[in-house]
């Protein structure tokens, strides 16, 4: 799923479709669109935010640990889950920003509650 913002609180989403070309000269103008019967669109536009990664891969852990509804592992933020001595990290986990600085630091969390488990 593509979003574009084109106003302040005007979003049009264009489904089923993938970002194919970035055009501009000094600075972003446009995108090119491609839906899914290879048909092209361009959209003009003034800047873009690229995501990744919305669906979790949790499924080996079903029935281990507690999964929400939308397949995030319900963790603490100390990473802990409901099973004791299975810690959690990243995007994986239920919380409210998904984002590389906020998976490195569940890292070093679950890391660190993972060390003082082993050590009890």
């Amino acid at each position: 799923t593509i979003s574009l913002l084109k106003k302040k609180n005007n979003i049009k989403y264009v489904l089923n479709s993938n970002v194919t070309k970035v055009i501009g000269k000094d600075h972003l103008e446009k995108i090119e669109v491609t839906n899914k019967n290879n048909e092209k669109r361009e959209f003009n536009v003034s800047g873009l935010f690229i995501a990744i990664g919305g669906i979790p891969s949790s499924q080996l852990f079903k029935g281990i640990i507690n999964i929400d509804s939308n397949g995030y592992i319900k963790a603490s933020e100390k990473c802990k889950t409901n099973r004791r001595g299975i810690f959690v990290a990243g995007d994986v986990r239920t919380k409210e920003v998904r984002q590389l600085v906020t998976a490195t630091s569940d890292g070093a969390i679950a890391a660190m509650e993972a060390v003082k488990f082993l050590n009890k």
